[in-house]
């Protein structure tokens, strides 16, 4: 991604939070956002303007300070959704910790050497653990390959998003999450799409719900913001920021979310965790979190919050191996990091 694409994509996510519209209830807001119904969204509400033409902040009843985030938006070519079409898929995205952890102990099987840090055999990135309200993240959609050498006749998966609880040591709360994945079947052929989750508590959304109208291609800076309050549930913003792409806004019912905050790129699960894709390398920008959402705040970067890295670990090629981590550490201020895509080796023990 060129200077100026990076420069587009990190003023747009700087107020991502923005996007992310909480219920109205600041005085000075005149008329609350027009709730849509969707289709297919496991009942979620889509919040646009009132007045449908112009997104102003206090047309989504939010205080004025949060303008700048529409202007913004508008720049990078940004429409706002008033319709929202899901269909659920197979996969679903909680984490499943690691049980085998032979190249963690340090022996160098497999491909990679897990970073200090959680291992898991589907999550790779980075986690903090705290009671929060808000996280968000941008990222360019990688292109998406076969692994070499190749260990699957079913195709290969993979999965970016932030979200909210569900991580390691995160308690009993819901895991809220929304994001892209990056998938090629057995042919190799790739495909693209933009997705949210809620896992357990009250409103379990029972799997991934893919959101068939914004549509997101290799290059695409997209961004990802997950809000939760105890007035208005999950409050979730996905935005595709490229020429021709599209935000929106939706609200679903959710209790408390774990105490945990993550940016991942992941292996979905289905059956068990399905084969990674190659994503080569993902570089997560302005990723940062709120302990409690205000749209004027401030967002602390993942260095404030204590972070931790988290391998990703699976069973190939009669081994355990590391197949993803982040490397090279954060960057701009805590807020920056690459995870990295690892290929397996055909004969690790040899």
């Amino acid at each position: 991604m060129g200077i100026r694409a990076k420069a587009t994509l990190g003023a747009a996510l700087c107020a991502l939070a923005l996007a992310v519209a909480q219920p109205a209830g600041a005085a000075s807001a005149p008329a609350g956002p027009v709730a849509h119904a969707s289709s297919g969204c496991a009942g979620a509400t889509v919040l646009t303007p009132r007045d449908g033409a112009v997104a102003t902040a206090q047309a989504m009843g939010m205080t004025s300070a949060a303008d700048g985030f529409y202007a913004r938006a508008a720049e990078s070519h940004a429409t706002w959704l008033s319709t929202m079409s899901c269909s659920k898929t197979s996969h679903t995205h909680a984490l499943k910790p690691a049980t085998i952890t032979t190249a963690a102990a340090g022996a160098g099987a497999g491909a990679g050497v897990r970073n200090a840090g959680y291992l898991s055999s589907n999550w790779s990135g980075y986690q903090i653990n705290g009671t929060s309200q808000y996280v968000q993240s941008g990222w360019t959609v990688p292109t998406v390959t076969q692994p070499m050498p190749a260990y699957s006749t079913t195709g290969y998966y993979s999965s970016i998003w932030s979200g909210i609880g569900g991580g390691f040591n995160a308690g009993n709360g819901a895991l809220i999450q929304s994001g892209t994945a990056e998938d090629v079947n057995a042919s190799g052929q790739a495909s693209y799409y933009a997705w949210y989750e809620i896992v357990g508590g009250t409103h379990d959304t029972g799997g991934e719900i893919r959101i068939n109208n914004l549509p997101v291609h290799p290059g695409d800076a997209v961004g990802s913001g997950v809000e939760w309050t105890p007035s208005g549930g999950a409050i979730l913003g996905v935005c595709n920021f490229s020429t021709g792409g599209g935000c929106i806004n939706f609200t679903l019912a959710s209790s408390a979310p774990g105490t945990s905050e993550e940016w991942i790129v992941e292996a979905p699960y289905f059956n068990g965790v399905l084969p990674l894709a190659d994503f080569h390398s993902v570089n997560f920008v302005n990723a940062c979190w709120q302990t409690t959402f205000q749209s004027t705040g401030t967002c602390s970067s993942i260095a404030a919050g204590g972070p931790q890295p988290i391998s990703l670990e699976q069973y190939v090629f009669k081994a355990y191996q590391v197949l993803a981590q982040p490397q090279g550490g954060l960057t701009n201020n805590g807020q920056n990091f690459t995870d990295y895509y690892i290929p397996p080796e055909r004969c690790p023990t040899c």
